[in-house]
């Protein structure tokens, strides 16, 4: 697993735990969450990667 790719999984994992998700992916896997769910993650996910891009180059990426 490359660096980005290993980044990513950590803040999925932290997404999850922060939207009180990860108890049911310890329990059945990411596999384990419905599709409304999975999108929550993924948006969560979305707008902290957007966030950090802004910070580093300066430019609005949020769409605000």
């Amino acid at each position: 697993m490359s660096k980005s790719e290993q980044n990513l999984e950590e803040l999925k994992v932290k997404v999850a735990r922060d939207l009180g998700l990860y108890e049911k992916v310890e329990s059945g896997g990411w596999g384990s969450l419905t599709s409304a769910e999975s999108g929550r993650v993924g948006g969560y996910m979305n707008r902290i990667l957007k966030q950090q891009r802004s910070d580093v180059d300066g430019v609005d990426h949020t769409g605000k």
